[in-house]
């Protein structure tokens, strides 16, 4: 009876912790899914340039809009940055930000986070994140450019 428990115990264990895994790296991706489309909403509905910022070192992710002043405004205020949403990341996850072909290598700031901008009409750069835990699963969300729509795929191992 010990032996049958700790046969089905050392094929069961191992398989429940590789679904908890994946199940935390896919509930972070949707995270950082939902931040991305909100910023995207949020860029059409301001008819603004909302922008994401990717700090890795930092293990953070915020949405910001620049309210920059108007040149044809005759009362000039400076520029500022309003903070829409944050959303920090797990420690034990890395993202990793890649932009496309064509792409302004711009998406990096002197002070080292990625940056996605998301324009007033919808566009954006194409960019991939792929969010990946210690266990090596990986949640991937694409934006389109053209659109700025935000797809995600399927995890992979």
């Amino acid at each position: 009876m010990l032996i049958i428990i700790t046969l089905l115990s050392t094929m069961v264990v191992p398989s429940a912790v590789s679904a908890l895994r994946r199940n935390t790296v896919r509930t972070e991706g949707e995270k950082l899914t939902e931040l991305l489309r909100f910023a995207s909403v949020s860029a059409i509905s301001r008819h603004k340039p909302v922008q994401v910022n990717i700090d890795s070192r930092r293990h953070l992710c915020w949405v910001s809009l620049s309210d920059a002043a108007l040149p044809w405004v005759e009362e000039r205020q400076e520029a500022r940055t309003q903070t829409l949403a944050t959303l920090p990341l797990r420690k034990d996850m890395q993202v990793t930000v890649t932009f496309g072909e064509g792409n302004p290598p711009a998406g990096e700031t002197s002070e080292g986070w990625q940056v996605i901008t998301f324009r007033s009409d919808g566009r954006a750069d194409n960019t991939v994140l792929a969010l990946t835990d210690p266990g090596g699963d990986i949640y991937t969300v694409e934006v389109f450019g053209a659109s700025g729509e935000v797809i995600v795929h399927e995890n992979e191992t």
